[in-house]
């Protein structure tokens, strides 16, 4: 299916990948006359690495939020920083008091604010099935750059009330098992995780009182050896309640996307994993834009058209090869 290449409300805009490519995102920053704000859990890549350069050589304040280093000690921002800093970019390393900075946000000029599922790296922008919002809503901006500012100064931060915004480690839980608990009719799930007793419990609710669940996962691919009982038991307790669980396919699966009832709509950085509920920074947004839900819809079907029904392995056997899997990528692989 061909995916228009930003779709635009009032307030908002989406930003598909691996359709929209780049462009979207360097054109983003490119529009800044006074400062930009990035927090990234990796950011490799190059085209944004010369667009940010070439706006602090313009006089633009350019600032970065990168992740140190990832749960298996890879330090993946290291030559990226020191490539900013010497474009005269200032960076900090992610907040210490968290286990992990896994949120995925950009603000321009404290106006407009990406929110986003992707890293800004060339495997998200161009082989894996990812979301982005573009906000204009003053009250999200505003938000995203106060979190923005409390993790730069290490300072604690507590989100606004009522905010369509997510946070983690704040209340993440219980807003997403909340967004669940609100399908009527139907929910399709797109992630490639589930390794939360409580969301899992609420999935399976859903499907108790009558709602149509579909669950589009990647299989193991990308997934670290210590999720994989979690997420392969997960999803065999879905097909044990009468779940439909399909494996992605033609693109490697990297969104985070809940979808109730076609109407609304959860895009986040955050897996459904316990552990980006509680220890890491992460930020999701509610979509309530029929234009936006209607695409969000229409690529989630056109995704679960193409993919496999998925004959989840035993997770105690999950190393016998599997042939349908994709080769293992290194530069691919979902945090804990």
């Amino acid at each position: 299916m061909k995916v228009k290449a930003v779709q635009e409300t009032k307030l908002r805009k989406l930003i598909v990948g691996p359709d929209d490519g780049a462009e979207p995102i360097i054109d983003f920053v490119q529009q800044a006359k006074k400062t930009i704000r990035i927090k990234q859990f990796k950011m490799v890549e190059p085209e944004m690495l010369q667009a940010l350069a070439r706006a602090a050589a313009r006089g633009v304040d350019v600032r970065l939020i990168l992740n140190e280093i990832r749960t298996d000690g890879d330090r993946l921002n290291d030559e990226t920083r020191s490539l900013m800093e010497e474009a005269g970019v200032q960076v900090h390393w992610g907040p210490q008091n968290l286990a992990l900075t896994h949120e995925k946000s950009i603000v321009v000029d404290d106006r407009q604010a990406l929110i986003a599922t992707f890293n800004i790296c060339p495997t998200c922008l161009s082989k894996t099935r990812d979301y982005g919002i573009i906000t204009v809503d003053e009250d999200e901006v505003e938000e995203i750059s106060f979190c923005f500012e409390a993790d730069w100064e290490g300072r604690p931060f507590k989100p606004l009330p009522h905010s369509t915004l997510i946070w983690s480690p704040y209340d993440t839980r219980p807003r997403v098992a909340a967004f669940i608990d609100s399908a009527k009719n139907t929910l399709d799930i797109q992630h490639p995780k589930l390794s939360d007793t409580t969301i899992l419990e609420r999935i399976l609710a859903a499907k108790k009182r009558g709602v149509r669940v579909r669950f589009l996962c990647g299989g193991k691919h990308g997934i670290k050896e210590y999720d994989v009982l979690d997420s392969f038991s997960s999803w065999r307790i879905l097909q044990h309640a009468g779940i439909r669980v399909r494996r992605q396919k033609q693109l490697k699966l990297h969104s985070k996307l809940l979808l109730a009832d076609g109407k609304k709509s959860l895009i986040s950085s955050f897996n459904l994993h316990h552990n980006a509920f509680d220890l890491r920074r992460e930020l999701g947004i509610v979509i309530e834009e029929k234009d936006l839900n209607d695409r969000l819809k229409a690529i989630f079907q056109s995704d679960w058209d193409t993919a496999q029904n998925y004959k989840v392995p035993d997770p105690l056997r999950h190393h016998r090869p599997d042939p349908e899997e994709p080769p293992d990528d290194p530069s691919f692989s979902h945090e804990w």
